[in-house]
Protein backbone atom coordinates (compact mmCIF):
# COMPACT_ATOMS: atom_id res chain seq x y z
CA UNK A 1 0.00 0.00 0.00
CA UNK A 2 1.64 3.55 -0.91
CA UNK A 3 2.67 6.13 1.49
CA UNK A 4 0.58 8.67 2.81
CA UNK A 5 3.08 11.16 2.56
CA UNK A 6 2.21 11.66 -1.20
CA UNK A 7 5.78 10.90 -2.45
CA UNK A 8 6.37 8.53 -5.47
CA UNK A 9 6.55 5.12 -5.29
CA UNK A 10 7.93 1.93 -7.49
CA UNK A 11 4.98 1.72 -8.56
CA UNK A 12 5.09 5.57 -10.14
CA UNK A 13 8.48 4.56 -11.30
CA UNK A 14 7.59 1.33 -13.44
CA UNK A 15 4.98 3.62 -15.15
CA UNK A 16 7.17 6.64 -16.09
CA UNK A 17 9.38 3.92 -17.29
CA UNK A 18 6.91 1.59 -19.41
CA UNK A 19 5.71 4.95 -20.44
CA UNK A 20 8.81 6.47 -22.00
CA UNK A 21 9.64 3.21 -23.08
CA UNK A 22 6.74 3.24 -25.24
CA UNK A 23 7.59 6.49 -26.48
CA UNK A 24 10.72 6.04 -27.57
CA UNK A 25 9.75 2.93 -29.10
CA UNK A 26 6.87 4.13 -31.20
CA UNK A 27 9.87 7.04 -32.09
CA UNK A 28 12.16 4.24 -33.61
CA UNK A 29 9.24 2.31 -35.08
CA UNK A 30 8.53 5.32 -36.79
CA UNK A 31 11.80 6.75 -37.70
CA UNK A 32 12.02 2.94 -39.40
CA UNK A 33 8.67 3.18 -40.95
CA UNK A 34 9.41 6.76 -42.77
CA UNK A 35 12.59 5.46 -43.65
CA UNK A 36 10.98 2.42 -45.31
CA UNK A 37 8.15 4.44 -46.75
CA UNK A 38 10.53 7.08 -48.22
CA UNK A 39 12.98 4.43 -49.81
CA UNK A 40 9.51 2.73 -51.37
CA UNK A 41 8.90 6.41 -52.94
CA UNK A 42 12.26 6.67 -54.36
CA UNK A 43 12.11 2.83 -56.17
CA UNK A 44 8.59 3.74 -57.41
CA UNK A 45 9.66 7.03 -59.03
CA UNK A 46 13.03 5.25 -60.05
CA UNK A 47 10.74 2.92 -62.24
CA UNK A 48 8.15 5.36 -63.60
CA UNK A 49 11.20 7.57 -64.95
CA UNK A 50 12.55 4.49 -66.27
CA UNK A 51 9.49 3.87 -68.13
CA UNK A 52 9.22 7.46 -69.00
CA UNK A 53 12.84 7.14 -70.92
CA UNK A 54 12.03 3.88 -72.25
CA UNK A 55 9.13 5.11 -73.97
CA UNK A 56 10.75 8.06 -74.42
CA UNK A 57 13.84 6.61 -76.43
CA UNK A 58 10.72 4.04 -78.53
CA UNK A 59 9.15 7.47 -79.45
CA UNK A 60 12.71 9.27 -80.65
CA UNK A 61 13.84 6.18 -82.51
CA UNK A 62 9.92 6.28 -84.85
CA UNK A 63 10.66 10.21 -85.03
CA UNK A 64 13.99 9.14 -86.57
CA UNK A 65 13.13 6.70 -88.61
CA UNK A 66 9.90 8.76 -89.41
CA UNK A 67 12.59 11.94 -90.53
CA UNK A 68 14.58 9.62 -92.49
CA UNK A 69 11.93 8.39 -94.43
CA UNK A 70 10.44 11.79 -94.59
CA UNK A 71 13.93 12.88 -96.22
CA UNK A 72 13.41 10.39 -99.00
CA UNK A 73 16.32 8.70 -97.90
CA UNK A 74 14.96 5.41 -95.18
CA UNK A 75 17.18 3.04 -96.40
CA UNK A 76 20.44 4.95 -95.48
CA UNK A 77 22.14 5.69 -91.70
CA UNK A 78 22.14 9.10 -90.31
CA UNK A 79 25.78 9.69 -90.55
CA UNK A 80 25.95 11.87 -87.56
CA UNK A 81 29.36 12.93 -88.12
CA UNK A 82 29.59 12.17 -91.83
CA UNK A 83 28.28 15.57 -93.60
CA UNK A 84 30.36 14.63 -96.71
CA UNK A 85 29.36 11.36 -97.74
CA UNK A 86 26.14 11.32 -99.72
CA UNK A 87 25.61 7.56 -98.61
CA UNK A 88 24.19 9.08 -95.45
CA UNK A 89 20.84 10.71 -94.61
CA UNK A 90 23.34 13.76 -93.29
CA UNK A 91 25.77 14.21 -96.57
CA UNK A 92 22.64 13.69 -98.78
CA UNK A 93 20.50 16.15 -97.28
CA UNK A 94 23.26 18.77 -97.23
CA UNK A 95 24.40 17.72 -100.27
CA UNK A 96 20.46 19.25 -101.56
CA UNK A 97 20.77 21.99 -99.63
CA UNK A 98 23.58 23.09 -101.27
CA UNK A 99 22.61 22.40 -104.63
CA UNK A 100 19.44 24.22 -104.10
CA UNK A 101 21.47 26.86 -102.88
CA UNK A 102 23.25 26.93 -105.86
CA UNK A 103 19.78 28.02 -107.61
CA UNK A 104 18.72 30.70 -105.76
CA UNK A 105 19.94 34.48 -105.04
CA UNK A 106 22.74 34.72 -102.72
CA UNK A 107 19.94 36.81 -100.75
CA UNK A 108 17.00 34.06 -101.15
CA UNK A 109 16.87 31.82 -98.49
CA UNK A 110 16.87 28.22 -98.06
CA UNK A 111 13.12 27.47 -97.32
CA UNK A 112 12.70 23.75 -96.81
CA UNK A 113 15.38 23.95 -94.59
CA UNK A 114 14.64 26.56 -92.36
CA UNK A 115 10.73 25.15 -91.86
CA UNK A 116 12.61 21.64 -90.78
CA UNK A 117 14.75 23.32 -88.58
CA UNK A 118 11.95 25.11 -87.17
CA UNK A 119 10.09 22.49 -87.08
CA UNK A 120 12.65 20.59 -84.76
CA UNK A 121 12.91 23.58 -82.72
CA UNK A 122 9.47 23.82 -81.85
CA UNK A 123 9.26 19.90 -81.19
CA UNK A 124 12.55 20.05 -78.87
CA UNK A 125 10.50 23.12 -76.99
CA UNK A 126 7.69 21.01 -76.51
CA UNK A 127 9.17 18.10 -75.55
CA UNK A 128 11.16 20.16 -72.83
CA UNK A 129 8.07 22.08 -71.65
CA UNK A 130 6.28 18.11 -71.31
CA UNK A 131 9.35 17.25 -69.75
CA UNK A 132 9.26 20.10 -67.07
CA UNK A 133 5.49 19.70 -66.53
CA UNK A 134 5.95 15.82 -65.76
CA UNK A 135 8.29 16.80 -63.37
CA UNK A 136 6.16 19.28 -61.39
CA UNK A 137 3.18 17.07 -61.80
CA UNK A 138 5.85 13.97 -59.91
CA UNK A 139 6.58 16.23 -57.78
CA UNK A 140 3.25 17.04 -56.47
CA UNK A 141 2.17 13.49 -57.11
CA UNK A 142 5.20 12.39 -55.00
CA UNK A 143 4.04 14.81 -51.94
CA UNK A 144 0.49 13.78 -51.81
CA UNK A 145 2.06 10.58 -52.12
CA UNK A 146 4.29 10.67 -48.84
CA UNK A 147 1.18 12.47 -47.00
CA UNK A 148 -1.63 9.81 -48.09
CA UNK A 149 1.45 7.21 -46.98
CA UNK A 150 0.97 9.17 -43.74
CA UNK A 151 -1.79 8.81 -42.93
CA UNK A 152 -3.17 4.82 -44.15
CA UNK A 153 -0.86 2.12 -45.65
CA UNK A 154 -3.78 0.93 -47.77
CA UNK A 155 -3.11 4.09 -50.03
CA UNK A 156 -0.03 2.31 -50.77
CA UNK A 157 -1.16 -0.81 -51.24
CA UNK A 158 -3.38 0.81 -54.10
CA UNK A 159 -0.75 3.16 -55.67
CA UNK A 160 1.55 -0.90 -55.73
CA UNK A 161 -1.23 -2.06 -57.25
CA UNK A 162 -1.85 0.82 -59.74
CA UNK A 163 1.49 0.34 -60.66
CA UNK A 164 1.41 -3.59 -61.78
CA UNK A 165 -1.03 -2.28 -63.57
CA UNK A 166 0.31 0.42 -65.54
CA UNK A 167 3.32 -1.38 -66.08
CA UNK A 168 1.52 -4.52 -67.91
CA UNK A 169 -0.40 -1.68 -69.52
CA UNK A 170 2.89 -0.62 -70.79
CA UNK A 171 4.49 -4.20 -71.76
CA UNK A 172 1.15 -4.05 -73.72
CA UNK A 173 1.79 -1.07 -75.54
CA UNK A 174 5.28 -1.89 -76.43
CA UNK A 175 4.34 -5.42 -78.00
CA UNK A 176 1.45 -3.60 -79.89
CA UNK A 177 4.17 -0.77 -81.29
CA UNK A 178 6.54 -3.30 -81.75
CA UNK A 179 3.78 -5.38 -84.21
CA UNK A 180 3.12 -1.70 -85.72
CA UNK A 181 6.65 -1.10 -86.85
CA UNK A 182 7.07 -4.67 -87.89
CA UNK A 183 4.09 -4.49 -90.03
CA UNK A 184 5.17 -0.69 -91.52
CA UNK A 185 8.58 -2.04 -92.53
CA UNK A 186 7.51 -5.05 -94.37
CA UNK A 187 5.43 -2.31 -96.50
CA UNK A 188 8.30 -0.13 -96.69
CA UNK A 189 10.55 -3.50 -98.28
CA UNK A 190 7.18 -3.98 -100.82
CA UNK A 191 7.11 -0.27 -101.73
CA UNK A 192 10.75 -0.32 -102.29
CA UNK A 193 10.13 -3.20 -104.27
CA UNK A 194 7.42 -2.08 -106.04
CA UNK A 195 9.46 1.58 -107.00
CA UNK A 196 12.49 -0.95 -108.07
CA UNK A 197 10.14 -2.17 -110.64
CA UNK A 198 8.22 0.76 -111.79
CA UNK A 199 11.93 2.33 -112.23
CA UNK A 200 13.23 -0.77 -114.74
CA UNK A 201 9.79 -0.34 -116.67
CA UNK A 202 10.23 2.86 -116.86
CA UNK A 203 13.65 2.90 -118.45
CA UNK A 204 12.50 0.43 -121.15
CA UNK A 205 9.88 3.03 -121.84
CA UNK A 206 11.77 5.49 -121.95
CA UNK A 207 14.51 3.55 -124.48
CA UNK A 208 11.68 2.62 -126.68
CA UNK A 209 10.82 6.12 -126.93
CA UNK A 210 14.32 7.30 -127.56
CA UNK A 211 14.65 4.82 -130.35
CA UNK A 212 11.59 5.82 -131.79
CA UNK A 213 12.15 9.44 -131.64
CA UNK A 214 15.53 8.54 -133.47
CA UNK A 215 13.88 7.07 -136.29
CA UNK A 216 10.98 9.86 -136.64
CA UNK A 217 14.43 12.42 -136.65
CA UNK A 218 15.60 10.68 -139.51
CA UNK A 219 12.09 10.21 -141.09
CA UNK A 220 11.92 14.14 -140.33
CA UNK A 221 15.52 14.62 -142.11
CA UNK A 222 14.59 12.83 -145.25
CA UNK A 223 11.85 14.13 -145.83
CA UNK A 224 13.04 18.16 -145.10
CA UNK A 225 15.83 16.96 -147.71
CA UNK A 226 13.19 15.68 -149.98
CA UNK A 227 11.10 19.51 -149.39
CA UNK A 228 14.52 21.41 -149.95
CA UNK A 229 15.00 19.68 -153.41
CA UNK A 230 11.27 19.91 -154.13
CA UNK A 231 11.43 23.12 -153.57
CA UNK A 232 14.63 24.82 -155.17
CA UNK A 233 13.49 22.35 -158.50
CA UNK A 234 9.61 24.55 -158.62
CA UNK A 235 12.10 27.88 -157.93
CA UNK A 236 14.15 27.40 -160.77
CA UNK A 237 10.72 25.96 -163.13
CA UNK A 238 7.85 28.09 -161.60
CA UNK A 239 8.75 31.74 -161.53
CA UNK A 240 5.58 32.44 -159.23
CA UNK A 241 5.10 35.56 -157.33
CA UNK A 242 2.57 36.67 -154.30
CA UNK A 243 2.95 40.09 -154.90
CA UNK A 244 1.14 42.75 -155.75
CA UNK A 245 1.08 46.22 -157.01
CA UNK A 246 1.47 49.17 -155.21
CA UNK A 247 -0.29 51.80 -157.32
CA UNK A 248 -0.33 52.59 -161.08
CA UNK A 249 0.81 55.91 -162.76
CA UNK A 250 -2.12 58.61 -163.33
CA UNK A 251 -0.56 60.36 -165.67
CA UNK A 252 3.18 61.28 -166.90
CA UNK A 253 5.03 64.27 -168.57
CA UNK A 254 7.63 63.03 -170.19
CA UNK A 255 8.90 66.72 -171.50
CA UNK A 256 9.97 67.30 -167.85
CA UNK A 257 10.13 63.62 -166.56
CA UNK A 258 7.83 63.68 -164.22
CA UNK A 259 4.80 61.44 -163.46
CA UNK A 260 1.74 61.14 -160.57
CA UNK A 261 0.51 57.92 -158.85
CA UNK A 262 -2.44 57.23 -156.77
CA UNK A 263 -0.63 57.49 -153.57
CA UNK A 264 -0.06 60.02 -151.24
CA UNK A 265 0.02 61.41 -147.60
CA UNK A 266 -3.22 58.98 -146.46
CA UNK A 267 -1.51 55.92 -147.86
CA UNK A 268 1.58 56.96 -145.44
CA UNK A 269 3.77 57.89 -148.35
CA UNK A 270 7.07 59.32 -147.98
CA UNK A 271 9.85 61.34 -150.14
CA UNK A 272 12.17 59.80 -151.61
CA UNK A 273 10.31 56.67 -152.17
CA UNK A 274 11.25 54.81 -154.99
CA UNK A 275 9.45 52.45 -157.41
CA UNK A 276 9.74 50.26 -160.08
CA UNK A 277 7.21 50.53 -163.38
CA UNK A 278 6.09 47.32 -165.04
CA UNK A 279 4.49 46.89 -168.05
CA UNK A 280 0.68 46.41 -168.54
CA UNK A 281 0.86 43.14 -169.48
CA UNK A 282 3.36 42.15 -167.11
CA UNK A 283 3.16 38.15 -165.61
CA UNK A 284 3.09 39.69 -162.01
CA UNK A 285 5.56 41.79 -160.12
CA UNK A 286 8.10 40.70 -157.68
CA UNK A 287 9.16 37.98 -160.30
CA UNK A 288 13.09 36.95 -160.10
CA UNK A 289 14.38 38.89 -163.64
CA UNK A 290 13.58 42.20 -164.37
CA UNK A 291 12.00 40.92 -168.18
CA UNK A 292 8.49 42.98 -167.04
CA UNK A 293 10.29 46.18 -165.41
CA UNK A 294 10.53 49.48 -167.82
CA UNK A 295 11.58 52.15 -165.43
CA UNK A 296 12.19 53.63 -162.03
CA UNK A 297 10.55 56.32 -159.91
CA UNK A 298 11.26 58.55 -157.26
CA UNK A 299 8.29 60.56 -154.93
CA UNK A 300 9.78 64.22 -154.99
CA UNK A 301 6.26 65.63 -153.50
CA UNK A 302 2.98 64.76 -152.17
CA UNK A 303 -0.08 66.42 -153.69
CA UNK A 304 -2.68 65.29 -151.39
CA UNK A 305 -4.41 61.77 -149.61
CA UNK A 306 -3.83 59.98 -153.00
CA UNK A 307 -1.57 61.91 -155.19
CA UNK A 308 1.98 61.66 -155.39
CA UNK A 309 4.96 63.81 -157.68
CA UNK A 310 7.77 61.68 -158.86
CA UNK A 311 10.39 62.18 -160.75
CA UNK A 312 11.47 59.53 -163.60
CA UNK A 313 14.58 57.79 -162.76
CA UNK A 314 14.88 55.92 -165.79
CA UNK A 315 12.77 54.08 -168.38
CA UNK A 316 13.10 52.57 -171.86
CA UNK A 317 13.04 54.50 -174.78
CA UNK A 318 11.02 51.64 -177.02
CA UNK A 319 8.58 51.31 -173.94
CA UNK A 320 8.24 54.70 -171.82
CA UNK A 321 6.49 54.74 -168.38
CA UNK A 322 2.48 55.84 -169.59
CA UNK A 323 -0.50 55.77 -167.71
CA UNK A 324 -1.81 53.04 -166.10
CA UNK A 325 1.69 51.29 -165.71
CA UNK A 326 1.37 49.15 -162.53
CA UNK A 327 4.56 50.15 -159.74
CA UNK A 328 5.80 48.34 -156.82
CA UNK A 329 8.46 48.33 -154.27
CA UNK A 330 8.72 45.62 -151.82
CA UNK A 331 10.38 48.15 -149.29
CA UNK A 332 7.13 50.24 -148.98
CA UNK A 333 3.61 48.87 -147.43
CA UNK A 334 1.19 51.27 -146.67
CA UNK A 335 1.16 51.36 -142.14
CA UNK A 336 3.48 49.03 -142.06
CA UNK A 337 7.56 48.57 -141.89
CA UNK A 338 8.90 45.79 -144.09
CA UNK A 339 11.81 43.92 -142.96
CA UNK A 340 14.86 42.07 -144.84
CA UNK A 341 17.54 39.93 -144.10
CA UNK A 342 20.98 40.49 -146.79
CA UNK A 343 23.76 38.29 -147.28
CA UNK A 344 26.74 38.38 -148.74
CA UNK A 345 29.01 40.42 -150.44
CA UNK A 346 26.85 43.58 -151.53
CA UNK A 347 27.81 45.19 -154.61
CA UNK A 348 25.09 48.06 -155.52
CA UNK A 349 26.57 48.87 -158.83
CA UNK A 350 26.74 45.11 -160.43
CA UNK A 351 31.08 45.76 -161.64
CA UNK A 352 31.78 42.98 -159.78
CA UNK A 353 33.27 44.24 -156.83
CA UNK A 354 31.95 45.09 -153.03
CA UNK A 355 33.05 47.88 -150.75
CA UNK A 356 32.23 49.28 -147.35
CA UNK A 357 30.33 52.22 -149.14
CA UNK A 358 27.97 50.32 -151.24
CA UNK A 359 26.94 48.24 -148.31
CA UNK A 360 26.55 51.81 -146.32
CA UNK A 361 24.84 52.73 -149.47
CA UNK A 362 22.21 49.82 -149.33
CA UNK A 363 21.50 50.86 -145.27
CA UNK A 364 20.91 54.51 -146.38
CA UNK A 365 18.36 53.05 -149.46
CA UNK A 366 16.50 50.36 -147.00
CA UNK A 367 15.74 53.06 -144.29
CA UNK A 368 15.23 55.99 -146.93
CA UNK A 369 12.15 53.69 -147.93
CA UNK A 370 10.94 53.27 -144.57
CA UNK A 371 12.23 49.55 -144.80
CA UNK A 372 14.07 47.83 -142.50
CA UNK A 373 17.58 45.45 -141.90
CA UNK A 374 16.76 42.77 -139.23
CA UNK A 375 19.27 40.89 -140.21
CA UNK A 376 22.76 41.49 -142.04
CA UNK A 377 25.77 38.87 -142.40
CA UNK A 378 28.52 41.14 -143.27
CA UNK A 379 31.85 40.45 -145.72
CA UNK A 380 33.67 39.42 -142.09
CA UNK A 381 31.25 36.63 -141.71
CA UNK A 382 29.37 37.93 -138.64
CA UNK A 383 25.97 37.96 -139.01
CA UNK A 384 24.25 40.98 -137.22
CA UNK A 385 20.50 40.11 -135.63
CA UNK A 386 18.50 37.65 -134.17
CA UNK A 387 18.07 35.52 -137.25
CA UNK A 388 14.83 35.31 -139.72
CA UNK A 389 11.26 35.18 -138.30
CA UNK A 390 7.97 35.27 -140.63
CA UNK A 391 8.01 38.72 -140.12
CA UNK A 392 11.34 39.17 -142.51
CA UNK A 393 9.86 39.39 -146.29
CA UNK A 394 12.83 38.36 -147.95
CA UNK A 395 16.09 36.94 -147.66
CA UNK A 396 18.31 39.22 -150.08
CA UNK A 397 20.96 37.48 -151.11
CA UNK A 398 24.91 38.91 -152.76
CA UNK A 399 27.41 37.20 -153.86
CA UNK A 400 28.66 34.64 -152.01
CA UNK A 401 32.12 33.54 -151.79
CA UNK A 402 33.19 30.17 -153.91
CA UNK A 403 35.95 29.08 -151.14
CA UNK A 404 38.66 29.55 -153.32
CA UNK A 405 40.46 32.38 -151.80
CA UNK A 406 43.83 31.96 -150.94
CA UNK A 407 44.78 35.01 -148.30
CA UNK A 408 45.08 33.44 -145.04
CA UNK A 409 43.06 36.59 -143.80
CA UNK A 410 40.24 36.08 -145.54
CA UNK A 411 39.70 31.85 -145.51
CA UNK A 412 38.30 32.72 -142.08
CA UNK A 413 35.80 35.47 -142.85
CA UNK A 414 34.80 33.32 -145.60
CA UNK A 415 34.71 30.39 -144.38
CA UNK A 416 32.11 31.78 -141.46
CA UNK A 417 30.09 33.46 -144.13
CA UNK A 418 29.39 30.05 -145.69
CA UNK A 419 28.08 28.90 -142.46
CA UNK A 420 26.45 31.58 -141.27
CA UNK A 421 24.29 31.57 -144.64
CA UNK A 422 23.91 27.99 -144.26
CA UNK A 423 22.03 28.45 -140.89
CA UNK A 424 20.01 31.69 -142.94
CA UNK A 425 18.92 29.57 -145.55
CA UNK A 426 17.48 27.06 -143.72
CA UNK A 427 15.68 29.87 -141.45
CA UNK A 428 14.47 31.31 -144.59
CA UNK A 429 13.14 27.75 -145.72
CA UNK A 430 11.74 27.13 -142.06
CA UNK A 431 10.02 30.00 -141.93
CA UNK A 432 8.84 30.62 -145.71
CA UNK A 433 10.65 33.85 -146.61
CA UNK A 434 10.71 34.04 -149.97
CA UNK A 435 15.03 34.18 -151.35
CA UNK A 436 16.04 36.14 -154.10
CA UNK A 437 19.06 38.09 -155.72
CA UNK A 438 20.09 41.22 -154.90
CA UNK A 439 19.82 42.20 -158.31
CA UNK A 440 16.27 41.39 -158.62
CA UNK A 441 15.70 43.32 -155.71
CA UNK A 442 17.34 46.56 -156.56
CA UNK A 443 15.58 46.24 -160.06
CA UNK A 444 12.26 45.63 -157.81
CA UNK A 445 12.77 48.60 -155.70
CA UNK A 446 13.41 51.23 -158.47
CA UNK A 447 17.30 51.63 -157.34
CA UNK A 448 19.19 53.67 -160.31
CA UNK A 449 22.71 52.81 -159.67
CA UNK A 450 25.28 55.78 -160.36
CA UNK A 451 27.36 55.47 -163.92
CA UNK A 452 29.98 54.32 -164.28
CA UNK A 453 33.50 55.06 -165.75
CA UNK A 454 35.98 52.92 -167.27
CA UNK A 455 39.47 54.29 -166.17
CA UNK A 456 42.68 53.32 -167.59
CA UNK A 457 44.48 50.41 -166.10
CA UNK A 458 41.43 49.05 -165.05
CA UNK A 459 40.74 45.37 -167.43
CA UNK A 460 37.31 44.28 -166.43
CA UNK A 461 34.31 44.14 -168.61
CA UNK A 462 30.83 45.12 -168.11
CA UNK A 463 28.59 41.74 -168.20
CA UNK A 464 26.60 42.07 -171.17
CA UNK A 465 23.86 39.85 -171.66
CA UNK A 466 23.04 41.07 -175.22
CA UNK A 467 25.58 39.97 -178.03
CA UNK A 468 27.42 37.57 -175.48
CA UNK A 469 28.86 34.50 -177.04
CA UNK A 470 27.16 31.37 -175.47
CA UNK A 471 29.04 29.22 -173.21
CA UNK A 472 28.31 25.71 -175.37
CA UNK A 473 26.34 24.79 -178.43
CA UNK A 474 22.02 24.30 -178.09
CA UNK A 475 22.75 26.64 -174.89
CA UNK A 476 19.23 28.10 -174.64
CA UNK A 477 18.89 32.21 -175.76
CA UNK A 478 17.96 34.14 -172.22
CA UNK A 479 17.84 38.11 -171.92
CA UNK A 480 21.25 39.18 -172.92
CA UNK A 481 20.22 42.94 -172.47
CA UNK A 482 23.67 44.72 -171.08
CA UNK A 483 23.51 46.04 -167.37
CA UNK A 484 26.34 47.86 -168.13
CA UNK A 485 25.00 51.94 -168.20
CA UNK A 486 26.15 54.59 -170.80
CA UNK A 487 25.22 58.17 -170.28
CA UNK A 488 22.00 59.73 -172.25
CA UNK A 489 24.15 61.84 -174.79
CA UNK A 490 24.45 58.31 -176.23
CA UNK A 491 21.22 56.51 -175.02
CA UNK A 492 19.44 56.92 -178.25
CA UNK A 493 17.28 59.35 -177.18
CA UNK A 494 17.46 63.46 -177.54
CA UNK A 495 17.30 65.64 -174.05
CA UNK A 496 14.58 67.06 -174.09
CA UNK A 497 14.73 70.94 -173.28
CA UNK A 498 12.65 72.43 -170.99
CA UNK A 499 11.24 75.68 -171.20
CA UNK A 500 10.51 76.43 -167.82
CA UNK A 501 12.75 74.60 -165.11
CA UNK A 502 10.94 71.93 -162.78
CA UNK A 503 13.65 71.57 -160.49
CA UNK A 504 14.23 68.29 -162.03
CA UNK A 505 17.58 67.84 -164.17
CA UNK A 506 17.58 65.89 -167.86
CA UNK A 507 17.79 62.18 -168.21
CA UNK A 508 21.64 63.61 -169.59
CA UNK A 509 22.82 63.49 -165.53
CA UNK A 510 20.56 60.92 -164.34
CA UNK A 511 23.14 58.47 -164.09
CA UNK A 512 22.05 56.25 -167.17
CA UNK A 513 19.23 54.02 -168.41
CA UNK A 514 18.83 50.30 -167.59
CA UNK A 515 15.85 50.40 -169.80
CA UNK A 516 16.57 52.02 -173.09
CA UNK A 517 17.99 49.02 -174.72
CA UNK A 518 14.66 46.72 -174.11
Amino acid sequence: MASSTGKPGAVHFALIFFVMLSVILGVVAYMYYKEYTDGVAVVNKERQNVAVKAKALKKADSEVQLLKRLTGYPELEVGLNDATNPDTVHGAVLAQIQNLSKELAPASPIDDAAKLARELHQRLVSITKTSSDREVANTAIDGRISKINAEKQKIVDDHLAAKTTAEKRTEENVTEHAKIVQTKDANITQLQSEVTTEKRLHQEDVSRLTAQLDEKAQEVERLTKLNVLIQDKLEKIDNVSFEKPDGVIRTVDQQNGLAWINLGSSDRLTRGTTFSVYTKDNLGVGRRGAEDIKGAIEVTRIVGPHMAECRILDQSHYAPISKNDPIYTPLWEAGREMRFSFAGYIDMDGDGRHSAAERKLLHDVVSSNGGKIDNELNDEGELIGKGITVHTKFLVIGTLPEGQNTDPGKVKAETDMRKQFKELNNQARMNGVRRISLSDFLSWIGYVPKQRLWRPGENYPFKLKSGAASGSTDETIGDRSSSGQVTGAVGGRKAIEQPVSSGQTSGLFGGGNRYRGR
